[in-house]
């Protein structure tokens, strides 16, 4: 199985740890730190915590 990315995000960091743990028992992971955009989806550190936005991106591929 391949999986491009996933986000694993809160408040609790200890909870965090555990999940990435164990996801790494089954899958090969490779941790990226802090991010900003993944998919399309901005994340901004705030004074109130992460805000997300998703911006669409229109991608068109003319063959002729």
């Amino acid at each position: 199985m391949y999986l491009d990315d996933i986000l694993i995000f809160g408040t609790n960091i200890d909870l965090i740890n555990e999940i990435k743990s164990f996801l790494s028992k089954f899958f090969y992971m490779k941790d990226m730190r802090g991010i900003d955009v993944n998919l399309n989806i901005n994340l901004i550190k705030g004074l109130f915590g992460l805000v997300m936005s998703y911006r669409k991106v229109d991608v068109s591929c003319d063959k002729s």
